[in-house]
């Protein structure tokens, strides 16, 4: 899922870590382009579409749902203020609770309110801290199983697996956790096979470098 948005998804994440909130619609202003997407519980909210992939076969991979504004975007200039409040303010009535963070060097340039400087830096800084300050991983894979007790253990090797590659992704073994697991048959495919999807997180271990 990262991998599909990496600079927008960690500056979200960041930003929502150092404003130490959960639910967050973040508005990520670059030089160029203004992209806004909505977290709830901590993670992007994922496309529920499949779209096209190799060969035209149609492929599900929950890429982050990311709004963004730039140059050939209906002849809108990124650093409008006003469309980019109208955009956040449709985002922010979806996630009940969701408060509104600015990140980006552009911050200054499309109507973030004023903060303290040093408030500023940080959140500036969000898409640093978010891959500094908890160790995170998301595990999809699709697997075959007959029957519920072989779906199970199915589920159970994924969490295991899970947590492994946080451990080896620079997370303390004793605060490596699973986050969610969430499983879907593949409507494309034969009968039996499943997308499992495990997030498992953990704090960085002492030594891993910031």
């Amino acid at each position: 899922m990262i991998a599909t948005a990496p600079a927008t998804t960690c500056a979200a994440r960041g930003a929502a870590a150092r404003a130490g909130v959960a639910d967050a619609v973040v508005v990520d202003a670059g030089a160029r382009t203004v992209r806004c997407l909505t977290l709830g519980d901590g993670n992007p909210e994922r496309s529920v579409r499949p779209g096209q992939g190799p060969l035209g076969v149609p492929v599900h991979l929950g890429s982050p749902v990311i709004q963004e504004l730039g140059p050939g975007v209906r002849d809108t200039p990124p650093a409008d203020p006003n469309v980019i409040a109208r955009l956040a303010a449709r985002q922010l009535k979806r996630v009940a609770g969701a408060v509104l963070l600015h990140t980006g060097g552009g911050m200054g340039d499309v109507g973030a309110p004023p903060a303290a400087a040093e408030v500023r830096a940080r959140l500036t800084d969000a898409a640093r801290f978010a891959a500094t300050s908890v160790c995170r991983i998301a595990s999809e894979r699709l697997v075959t199983a007959v029957g519920r007790a072989e779906f199970e253990l199915v589920l159970a090797t994924a969490r295991d697996r899970a947590l492994s590659r946080v451990v080896a992704a620079g997370a303390a073994p004793d605060t490596a956790r699973i986050e969610s697991v969430s499983h879907a048959p593949v409507a494309y495919l034969p009968a039996g096979v499943h997308r499992v999807t495990v997030h498992a997180v953990g704090q960085p271990a002492a030594g891993v470098p910031a």
